[in-house]
């Protein structure tokens, strides 16, 4: 069973995965696929800590890239572990909110919890195609607002690609 329909496919994604940069923009990619199979922004990786940036001043949403690593079973071929692309067009304005909001200050002198939970890796796309990883606001110990990640949850994805990236 063939996933992708050419090599050239393959050795595209190889090429983007292996000098993927810096994580604040949408990446399109080269692949030689039929146009209708292959999404032309999707996710090249899903950055471990990514550094976002401050929304830039009138930087209108579109709509929102999210990506993920999920594990599935491919028929006749196993578990993989596929790097996900989602796309949601509904308005991410209380997104916009909850980013907009200031971190707490750092705590001192106060234990804070050694496991962080993470914020779904996200990229905010304007009409124009251009995409940035915003910057989270944090709770005192570090930890993303809850609110960032409800309001994320609270929008509608949708699929548009999904990648294998190794068996499990």
């Amino acid at each position: 069973m063939r996933i992708f329909p050419t090599t050239a496919a393959i050795a595209a994604m190889v090429v983007l995965v292996a000098g993927c940069g810096g994580p604040q923009e949408v990446r399109t990619l080269p692949i030689s696929a039929p146009a209708a199979s292959v999404p032309t922004t999707v996710c090249t990786t899903v950055p471990a800590d990514a550094q976002g940036v401050s929304l830039p001043a009138g930087f209108q949403v579109a709509w929102v890239l999210r990506c993920s690593i999920a594990s599935r079973t491919l028929a006749g071929n196993g578990k993989w572990q596929m790097l996900v692309s989602e796309r949601a067009d509904t308005s991410a304005t209380d997104l916009v909110a909850a980013l907009e909001k200031p971190s707490q200050p750092r705590a001192t002198n106060v234990h804070c919890p050694y496991v962080r939970p993470q914020t779904s890796s996200f990229v905010l796309v304007d009409g124009s195609g251009r995409g940035i990883t915003p910057a989270v606001p944090t709770l005192s110990c570090g930890q993303p607002q809850p609110a960032v990640a409800a309001a994320l949850d609270a929008l509608k994805f949708h699929e548009i690609y999904a990648r294998p990236l190794g068996r499990r």
